[in-house]
């Protein structure tokens, strides 16, 4: 059952990130992962080859994928020898599942969302940001320079585009809480690029809301806690936009302290 092997993973991860010597953590580390890593290139390969679009491939990543976020949650920081390993397929994968999905909604409509397919589609794409977002939650501080030049720019390239091209049901709130995840992990460093994060992410999340205080809630969530750490680690960037968006700014936190939701309405306070 996938969920046995979920819980193998990350029991084996523990195991490993015990030992306190981090030569033998990424032996044992590759040694745990040569079965799924040779199943990753297997699927992807046949994924290039028909598109990847049928259920039973998106099936088969998507298992392979909780597999390495369960083991990254395992296994902590010595993770990111194994994220080199897939880092490059999995924003091959999401960039070519996020055109798809796209394709589908402009020539079916929005439902298209919900056809089988798109919804495989999607949860690969949403699996992809967690395996991101475990490995960046306990990533070493040694690390983070040559996760922050290396890993970060393609990441949000990849995902800023598709959220923001996306129709709002297609959007996922997760995309969000790694943004604001990726703020709280690099702090300052992320100043400079609040600017496009702002247009690409709070702008769509932004319209969606408005309209009254229940659809979305967890997008609604997720960016109003966007928005805190942006106002915590990066407050410097407000002072860098366009005055009008800047001004959205501020009446969305206004907007926030004024919701019926408590746990938003504290994060506007």
């Amino acid at each position: 059952q996938p969920q046995h092997i979920e819980v193998f993973y990350e029991a084996v991860g523990t195991i490993i990130r015990a030992d306190q010597n981090a030569a033998n953590r990424n032996e044992l580390l590759g040694q745990l992962m040569s079965m799924p890593n040779a199943q990753w290139v297997d699927v992807m390969a046949r994924a290039r080859a028909t598109g990847g679009s049928d259920l039973d491939t998106a099936r088969q990543l998507f298992a392979l994928l909780r597999t390495n976020m369960r083991t990254a949650l395992g296994v902590g920081p010595t993770y990111i020898s194994q994220l080199q390993n897939i880092f490059g397929d999995m924003l091959e994968l999401y960039d070519a599942f996020a055109k798809m999905v796209s394709t589908a909604v402009q020539t079916q409509g929005p439902l298209a969302t919900h056809h089988a397919s798109v919804r495989g589609m999607r949860s690969v794409k949403r699996e992809i940001l967690r395996v991101v977002e475990t490995y960046l939650g306990q990533m070493a501080t040694s690390d983070a320079n040559h996760v922050a030049s290396n890993y970060i720019p393609p990441l949000l390239q990849a995902v800023l585009v598709d959220y923001s091209s996306s129709v709002p049901d297609a959007r996922d709130e997760t995309v969000l809480s790694l943004v604001k995840l990726v703020i709280d992990k690099f702090k300052s460093f992320m100043t400079s690029q609040i600017p496009s994060i702002i247009e690409a992410v709070f702008m769509p999340t932004l319209a969606m809301i408005t309209h009254n205080f229940e659809d979305y809630q967890q997008h609604r969530v997720n960016f109003f806690l966007l928005l805190r750490s942006i106002n915590t680690h990066c407050f410097e960037a407000f002072f860098m936009m366009p005055q009008e968006n800047f001004k959205l700014v501020v009446d969305s936190i206004l907007w926030a302290m004024k919701h019926h939701e408590p746990s938003i309405s504290e994060t506007g306070h």
